[in-house]
């Protein structure tokens, strides 16, 4: 049996480390995980509408490693390629007459040339009540520099005018967390 070890690079010399008792760790500068919120309250349009006004969590929170991802205008960019997990989620008032939507994630590869719907979740709440849901996937960004990711509404059933999606700069009530789970 070898005995325990690191694996790395001339920049990294301990990329993983493998302890006598078999145990594998990799890294901080590996490990990376970001949680961003809508900082506020979003009335519905009754069009398609993307969420714009995100800021990463600041209550107590820590990012895990560096800061890998940035917004824009509601367009998330990632500084580095890799495989992710994205868990996101909107928690919303219906209108008094009650709301049926749906929520995305939508990716572009070309700047934000064009996007498509790459996770979708339905919303239906009975009149004035409030709900929530959530949804996770896996993607590749494999051009870091031309990837956009952005959380839209009303791509086939627009979110009413009188409905609103919750938001907070204190608590978490929509958004969305990204994990970083390899490399490519």
């Amino acid at each position: 049996i070898p005995d325990a070890g690191n694996i790395g690079s001339a920049s990294d010399t301990d990329a993983i480390s493998i302890s006598s008792g078999g145990v594998v760790t990799l890294s901080q500068s590996s490990q990376n995980a970001q949680t961003f919120r809508l900082d506020h309250d979003v009335s519905g349009t009754a069009n398609l509408q993307m969420f714009e006004d995100f800021e990463e969590a600041d209550t107590d929170y820590t990012r895990v490693g560096s800061a890998n991802w940035t917004v824009s205008s509601g367009a998330f960019s990632c500084a580095t390629t890799g495989t992710y997990l994205c868990l996101y989620g909107i928690s919303f008032t219906a209108a008094s007459g009650g709301d049926e939507f749906d929520f995305n994630i939508e990716i572009s590869t070309n700047s934000g040339g064009s996007f498509s719907v790459r996770s979708q979740t339905m919303c239906f709440v009975t009149g004035g009540q409030k709900s929530s849901v959530s949804n996770a996937f896996i993607f590749t960004v494999s051009d870091a520099s031309a990837f956009r990711l952005r959380m839209t509404a009303g791509n086939s059933n627009n979110i009413a005018s009188g409905s609103t999606a919750l938001g907070s700069s204190t608590q978490h009530e929509t958004g969305l967390t990204f994990v970083k789970l390899g490399v490519i």
